[in-house]
């Protein structure tokens, strides 16, 4: 190995750590790896991947697959869909953050049941600790583990979504007004809804898949919504907070907005609107 990838190893496994200790800082690892890897051949980075591998498997292999469930696949993932044939694909940004946060959820549920003795000890210790020092009563904190327990698909999902969509955000937020979702999501909704509401076929499952499926059109629709805010504000960071706060303020409204956008039924209205500004 050289310099560069010595260097590159190293600082991914620093980033990973501040992973563990503020989670949201995630997405710095991929942002990173992709940003610094591209002048790598495929055979330097399965080279630097075993050694990160390796590097954070020194901790606990607990870590390490975390590390390729989560991070390692959003890199991956992102490669793929940069392949000429599939960029120019019918995948648009946000179905890719959607398939990947898919697949890396498949992966840490996988993970999740090779762990299940060291999941087990964690909650004992969780447990003990919020009971004994921060007075936490049983009952409160049987709640919170069982809505984790019921909710750990969409849980995931949320997390390794907001990982993905920050990685996609920093690599290419210029052109971030031009994300598009496809429609074809809706039907993980009006199938699972249906069965629900109709056929009785109300499960666990059923409820983490709609909501999995909520939240990815609630945050298509913070896109819409950062456009539209775009031509009163120019400041970009708070065109971001503000779609954002917004869309999860009003969660129902923005979904049912965003399933009507993927349709491009809001698009046309939005571009009338522009080109009426363009004739004056």
């Amino acid at each position: 190995m050289n310099k560069k990838m010595i260097k590159y190893s190293l600082i991914s496994i620093l980033l990973y750590s501040l992973a563990m200790i503020i989670p949201v800082a995630g997405f710095m690892l991929p942002s990173y790896k992709i940003k610094n890897g591209l002048a790598f051949t495929l055979k330097e980075h399965i080279l630097t991947n075993i050694v990160i591998i390796a590097g954070i498997a020194v901790t606990s292999y607990e870590n390490a697959l975390i590390y390729v469930s989560i991070f390692l696949t959003i890199e991956i993932m992102f490669y793929v869909f940069k392949d000429a044939k599939i960029k120019n694909s019918r995948f648009k940004i946000f179905d890719r953050m959607v398939i990947t946060s898919i697949i890396s959820t498949i992966l840490i549920v996988i993970c999740m049941g090779l762990l299940k003795t060291d999941i087990l000890e964690i909650k004992k210790l969780v447990e003990d600790m919020y009971v004994n020092n921060y007075k936490m009563s049983e009952t409160d904190l049987k709640l919170v583990f069982n809505f984790i327990r019921d909710y750990k698909y969409f849980l995931i999902y949320t997390y390794v979504g907001l990982m993905t969509y920050l990685t996609y955000l920093s690599r290419g937020r210029k052109h971030y007004s031009g994300w598009n979702l496809s429609y074809i999501w809706v039907l993980f909704y009006i199938i699972p809804f249906i069965g629900k509401e109709y056929f009785g076929m109300d499960s666990l499952l059923l409820q983490n898949i709609l909501l999995i499926t909520k939240i990815s059109y609630i945050v298509y629709a913070a896109k819409i919504l950062y456009n539209l805010i775009g031509t009163k504000i120019r400041f970009d960071i708070l065109k971001h907070v503000l779609s954002i706060v917004i869309v999860f303020y009003f969660p129902n409204v923005f979904f049912i907005l965003g399933g009507l956008a993927s349709f491009k039924i809001i698009k046309f209205n939005v571009i009338k609107e522009d080109n009426k500004k363009n004739k004056k």
